[in-house]
């Protein structure tokens, strides 16, 4: 049986020798000093112009897309349009078959024809006041022309709708007034009466 080892009170046992060894030779465990104020400015600078750049970086990508679609766009446009050009061109040509249309109206024409016919009695001669010797008969002759101007027009234009007869009743209205024809005032009165007479007839609806 092996002897009993007494320690004194004071004197340490070997086992907290050792671990008392231990803790001597084992480096303290330090925590890393804080950041400074002015390296805390310098890493929230780097990541604010960090995330700028990212941003940048994506717009310039959503840039780049966009005038890609654009480009392809308008390639596509092209592309179409040049192959319409090329329909159109194998296409047979066809005639134009609408007929020409005359510049001038029937009326128009029509109100120009008496408009020549009633200048042309107008001249030579100035006022015609008197029925005695030459006047008479100046005036007989120039009532007889200015009664068949107006015969020849309204017969020309019967069968013209009635608002085209109407046009045509005013102009030679405006025509044959004896306040438009002071040189032939006597003739223009005998016309211009006869005309009045002939307005219900020649107005009348066609049925």
């Amino acid at each position: 049986m092996l002897p009993e080892i007494r320690y004194e009170r004071d004197e340490p046992s070997p086992r907290l020798l050792k671990s008392r060894e231990e803790e001597v030779t084992q480096p303290a465990q330090t925590q890393p000093p804080p950041f400074s104020q002015k390296q805390q400015r310098e890493i929230l600078q780097e990541f604010q112009r960090q995330q700028e750049e990212n941003l940048r970086q994506q717009r310039d990508m959503e840039a780049e897309t966009l005038r890609q679609e654009r480009q392809r766009a308008r390639e596509s446009r092209r592309s179409s349009a040049s192959r319409l050009r090329e329909a159109a061109k194998a296409a047979p040509s066809v005639p134009q078959t609408h007929p020409k249309k005359s510049k001038t109206s029937p009326l128009g024409r029509m109100m120009a024809h008496f408009r020549s016919k009633m200048s042309s009695l107008w001249r030579g001669r100035d006022a015609v006041t008197a029925f005695d010797g030459d006047d008479e008969k100046f005036l007989e002759a120039q009532t007889e022309r200015l009664l068949a101007v107006m015969k020849d027009t309204l017969a020309a234009s019967h069968n013209e709708p009635v608002a085209v007869r109407r046009k045509v009743f005013r102009e030679l209205q405006r025509k044959l007034h004896p306040d438009k024809n002071a040189h032939c005032r006597e003739a223009a009165k005998i016309a211009f009466q006869q005309l009045m007479d002939q307005q219900g007839k020649y107005l009348k609806e066609v049925v």
